[in-house]
């Protein structure tokens, strides 16, 4: 997976672990409150994309002790580097969006 490959849905998960690290059900309802309710995704949705990031090693899970009965996972140096990577290329097309003259 390269950084520019990466899904709407992935890119709002290694968003809502930039501030701390979260299990599934966590990242579920922040992706949610954070989009005022617009992106809603299931847990099927949501572990396939965590599979994958956990595969491209983007974020990592950890084990503390409070973690002894979820998983939570931990955004990677390099998942910091998707996420700008991943803003960034939003905000190109934020800007021809723009310049065509939508109203975003």
């Amino acid at each position: 997976m390269t950084q520019s490959s990466l899904s709407p849905i992935e890119l709002s998960i290694l968003l809502c672990l930039s501030t701390t690290d979260r299990h599934g059900y966590e990242i579920m309802k922040e992706m949610e409150r954070s989009s005022g309710g617009l992106q809603k995704v299931g847990p099927g949705t949501l572990y396939v994309a965590i599979k994958r990031l956990l595969q491209a090693q983007l974020i990592s899970e950890i084990t503390t002790e409070r973690t002894s009965r979820r998983r939570y996972y931990h955004l990677t140096d390099e998942g910091r580097r998707a996420v700008a990577s991943g803003l960034s290329g939003y905000t190109q097309m934020l800007s021809w969006a723009r310049r065509e003259g939508w109203a975003v």
